[in-house]
């Protein structure tokens, strides 16, 4: 079973990278690249691109990074409450994961799958803060 891709309005993708690069600029020292792993495809091949851990600033730095690999379409993963509220994002690649739900996880695997299978595409992902009621204390 194939998922639809994700929406993407190629203008407001490029005014998003252009607000996104200002904004590093000015935010941040350095984003470094490194070069140590394997070499990037360069014959259009699907990409996946993991971070490593849970950051609002995923989405800023995967623009830097997305713009080393020209001629591909970026998607990524948001929870659907934060894609509800800020519905720009549903414009700009952006699709629901809710790491509570079963359902969503599926759903994720079936667009990344579509996403994964026409280069050049590339679908980047990181972990989900999942959050989870505190048990109360037990006392000895």
């Amino acid at each position: 079973m194939s998922a639809p891709l994700p929406r993407r309005v190629d203008w407001l993708v490029k005014g998003f990278y252009r607000y996104v690069l200002r904004f590093v600029r000015r935010h941040f020292h350095a984003v470094r690249i490194s070069r140590s792993g394997a070499a990037l495809p360069t014959d259009g091949e699907p990409i996946l691109v993991v971070a490593n851990h849970p950051s609002w600033w995923d989405p800023m730095i995967a623009v830097p990074v997305a713009l080393t690999l020209p001629g591909y379409h970026h998607y990524a993963a948001m929870h659907p409450t934060m894609l509800k509220n800020y519905p720009i994002f549903g414009r700009l690649g952006f699709f629901p994961l809710d790491a509570g739900s079963i359902r969503s996880g599926i759903d994720f695997l079936h667009t990344g799958a579509a996403i994964l299978s026409g280069p050049p595409d590339a679908l980047a992902h990181g972990p989900r803060r999942i959050r989870r009621r505190a048990h109360p204390a037990v006392e000895l």
